[in-house]
């Protein structure tokens, strides 16, 4: 393997030093292999000449993205023949908070391009990033598949992802409930494996999500209720100050729990929810078979299985918000009476299939209206945190944060008069519970921070 021991250069992000300890130091880590393969079979270790990197999981993709910003000062682009057909192999380590083990992360990427080349003439560096995937990610897109598929949808999935991909950490959490026959036609396998996943749903009509873990290097298939009803992960409190003496365990423990930074979206867009059928929304049919014209209403407020599922909490801004005027004084009609703000046209022939499972549109004639409302209310408001790294901060977390009210806390008790709550100081509008949607865990400066973004309905 090739390699600049005696390198000048700042550029290791490692955190600590290999014999250190973890103890007491906030968003230490250590990187044990970062390695790069050429297409000649050629390894090199990357660490000297990498400034920083990030690590990116999505709720709604299960491919995980890396990203290294290379400061060259060796001309290692040239010498180590760079091509595109690179292969990273890299090894995190971090101190486990749950036990005060270390835990380690294992993944292995293919480089996908180098983008944002730039050199100076008057340099001896060059500076680009390394852009790369999971290695099945980049071979879904060199392949295309065409089959029959019949039966359990999620069941499905899990082929198409051992058949086509060759993954075999791939674990289902929860039944699905729709089964359906139908043809996937000349896709790659990711393409047909979320065409799939569009027609999934379980026994309270919730949609199914696929997305990765970096804590234990598997893809979940998880439908949005059952994310739902875990318990907790950890509360986060946004606060000012620090109380604990920096560099003690104290202060480690308190700042497992900080919220560095926040940034939030405050969207409460209600027309946009509206036209994307949050509240109401009407599927119209087209039967072939029965030479038949039907329209499916979908209403929130009426749909037992919604009503059934709750979601993440009870919105503070209060149910008065769904109400749009007429142009009358005095005059009001809920968003719930309003099903053509969002149409969808579907055609069907319910005598297509023999074996009782149905096809992929009259499947969602009867599905698609509550899962629309389910997704278009899911990111009605949404926040960027900025946390010490965590592994375990992974995409369908379930976490709560706490805001401080945005005022002097003594003067605004004294004017309404509150009683003793122990969360007197708290914004309860934009506290609360809230999904874990997006992970990007970025190393750079010697510290690693995770950053998250979580979103919540309602």
């Amino acid at each position: 393997m090739a390699s600049y021991d005696n390198t000048v250069t700042k550029n290791t992000p490692k955190g600590v030093s290999k014999d250190a300890e973890f103890q007491n130091i906030s968003g230490a880590f250590f990187v044990k292999k970062m390695i790069i393969r050429n297409q000649n079979g050629e390894l090199f270790d990357l660490q000297p000449i990498v400034t920083s990197f990030t690590l990116t999981e999505e709720l709604f993709s299960p491919v995980i993205m890396l990203n290294l910003h290379i400061r060259d000062n060796i001309n290692f682009f040239e010498d180590f023949s760079l091509s595109g057909q690179e292969i990273i192999h890299l090894i995190l380590q971090k101190r486990n908070d749950k036990n005060n083990r270390t835990i380690q992360v294992d993944l292995k990427f293919l480089v996908k391009e180098y983008p944002n080349y730039q050199k100076s003439p008057q340099s001896s560096v060059q500076e680009y990033d390394l852009i790369a995937v999971s290695d099945f990610a980049y071979l879904s897109m060199l392949k295309r598949i065409s089959r029959s598929v019949k039966g359990n949808v999620v069941d499905n999935i899990k082929k198409v992802f051992q058949k086509d991909l060759n993954m075999t950490n791939v674990v289902v959490t929860d039944p699905c409930v729709s089964s359906f026959d139908g043809v996937l036609v000349i896709q790659s396998p990711l393409k047909a494996i979320e065409w799939l996943r569009q027609k999934a749903f379980d026994a309270e009509g919730a949609p199914f999500f696929i997305f990765p873990r970096i804590s234990s290097n598997l893809i979940a298939i998880t439908s949005l209720s059952k994310l739902l009803k875990r318990k907790t992960y950890k509360k986060y409190q946004y606060k000012p100050y620090q109380v604990s003496v920096p560099g003690t365990p104290e202060s480690y423990e308190e700042n497992l729990d900080k919220i560095i930074n926040i940034k939030s979206n405050i969207k409460l867009d209600k027309l946009k929810q509206a036209n994307e059928g949050a509240f109401s929304n009407k599927t119209i049919v087209t039967d072939y078979a029965k030479k038949s014209f039907l329209s499916k209403i979908f209403n929130r407020d009426k749909d037992t299985k919604i009503q059934k599922n709750k979601l993440l909490e009870n919105s503070p801004f209060g149910k008065t918000l769904n109400f749009i005027t007429n142009g009358i004084a005095g005059s009001s009609e809920p968003l719930t009476n309003l099903p053509d703000a969002s149409r969808t046209l579907i055609s069907t022939n319910t005598n297509s299939n023999s074996s009782g499972n149905p096809n992929s549109s009259t499947l969602m004639t009867d599905s698609l209206g509550r899962i629309k409302s389910y997704l278009s209310n899911m990111e009605t408001l949404n926040h960027q945190i900025k946390v010490y790294g965590d592994f375990y901060l992974n995409p369908g977390r379930k976490i709560e944060i706490k805001v401080p009210k945005s005022c002097n806390i003594e003067e605004y008790n004294k004017q309404i008069n509150t009683g003793n709550d122990p969360d007197e100081d708290e914004d309860k509008a934009l506290s609360g519970l809230y999904l874990v949607a997006v992970a990007v865990h970025t190393f750079a400066e010697g510290k690693y921070i995770t950053t998250a973004k979580i979103m919540k309905d309602q």
